[in-house]
């Protein structure tokens, strides 16, 4: 029982750890959009452009998030397989299609020397609109699982009955 308490606190604190990760990285989108449609920017990078604006940051980010989803639904699925919320399921799969886009653009980039890799989607999009509205469905997936899921699943109590963590009461 106090292992399924520390279990859920782990998982807790690393949706929560996820949550704000995400949304730092959605206003470095919000950012983009405003620099380059307000602000009329040729080139926008967001806040910390300089820094991480680079295919392998793009691609190493959206890869460890998928990562960690999937460790999450991983947990869930070994907590209560019955009851694996839709909102961690379709983040998984959305993220999961965002990695296929960045290993796209990966590749694009090291094999063809492509200096702004489209990816798939982003022949019949604009990038800039592609990554904001993936990034938006996934935070927006996050917050549904914290606010709605967590608590509606039972993911503040044990098996057995225990007492765990509640996110919302």
């Amino acid at each position: 029982m106090k292992n399924q308490f520390r279990y859920t606190i782990a998982a807790t604190a690393g949706l929560i750890a996820v949550l704000i990760v995400q949304s730092v990285h959605m206003l470095e989108h919000v950012a983009q959009v405003i620099q380059k449609f307000a602000l009329g920017q040729p080139e926008a990078h967001g806040l910390f452009g300089a820094i991480f604006d680079f295919e392998w940051v793009h691609f190493i980010y959206n890869t460890s998030l998928e990562v960690v989803l999937v460790l999450m639904f991983i947990w869930w699925h070994g907590f209560s397989a019955r009851n694996l919320p839709l909102s961690l399921r379709a983040a998984v799969w959305l993220q999961g299609y965002h990695v296929v886009e960045h290993t796209v653009k990966m590749y694009q980039y090291l094999v063809g020397g492509i200096a702004s890799p489209k990816g798939i989607l982003g022949f019949v999009f604009p990038l800039i609109w592609l990554h904001f509205w993936i990034n938006l469905l996934v935070l927006a997936l996050i917050v549904i699982l914290i606010v709605g899921d967590w608590e509606a699943m039972g993911a503040h109590s044990g098996p057995a009955g225990s007492e765990g963590l509640s996110l919302v009461r």
